[in-house]
């Protein structure tokens, strides 16, 4: 490997590699100005070039564009799939220790996802993103709904903190409730998910769903830009 990225690099983890007999040569040794030259010159090419390298390596790694923002620049498909079947119903527990159901929320759109406290990859960004459109509309005109994935540790007790840590606001909800309540929960919508039984984390998509005032199940996303949920959301008012 070191070969082929670099000559001068594998020259060098020979010295390495020979450090005891080099330094034999060196300090026990008299070198003429050339051999002494040579050393030195060998030391600053192997310097040059792990930094060479180790740059272009890190270039490489580097995506060919932000995949966030091209998304973001794709206006929503007139053609985008709407579904009419009628959300399945659930009822869970929510920051306020309050039974919610979901047919509770008819009458406004409601936004519905999936996520847990522990997520450190996608839930944060889709909170954000839901909390970001549901600011722009005026107050008690849609509910956000967010089901956990975790049920073992984000229980009904840990939700008031969960709901301030994520400074959810009076339109936005986090619900739980006991582990087998809420895998029906997440069946009933066929939400895809591996749970590591070491450590609890959840491997998951970014779902939303779109449900309308009357119930239906509309859209069904992953991992929807602001925009797209913006028109969504004007489609289905229409």
């Amino acid at each position: 490997m070191l070969l082929t990225l670099s000559p001068g690099m594998f020259l060098g983890a020979i010295v390495i590699g020979l450090q005891d007999e080099v330094r034999a040569c060196l300090w026990n040794r008299k070198l003429s100005l050339f051999a002494t030259l040579s050393a030195l010159l060998i030391g600053i090419t192997v310097l040059v070039e792990t930094v060479w390298v180790t740059s272009s390596i890190r270039e490489r790694l580097k995506p060919s564009g932000d995949l966030t923002a091209e998304l973001g620049n794709i206006a929503f498909p007139e053609s985008y799939p709407r579904g009419h079947e009628l959300a399945p119903d659930f009822t869970l527990i929510d920051q306020h220790g309050l039974r919610r159901s979901l047919s509770s929320g008819k009458g406004r759109p409601i936004f519905l996802s999936f996520v847990f406290a522990h997520c450190q990859a996608v839930c944060p960004t889709l909170i954000k993103t839901l909390a970001t459109v549901t600011s722009e509309q005026a107050a008690g005109k849609i509910w956000v709904i967010f089901v956990t994935l975790d049920p073992w540790r984000d229980t009904p007790s840990a939700l008031p903190n969960l709901a301030k840590e994520w400074q959810l606001g009076p339109d936005e909800s986090i619900l739980s409730g006991s582990p087998e309540e809420v895998t029906a929960v997440l069946d009933a919508y066929s939400v895809p998910r591996q749970r590591d039984e070491k450590n609890g984390d959840v491997i998951h998509p970014a779902i939303v769903h779109l449900i309308t005032a009357e119930g239906e199940l509309a859209y069904s996303f992953n991992n929807p830009s602001p925009d797209w949920l913006r028109a969504a959301l004007s489609r289905i008012k229409q």
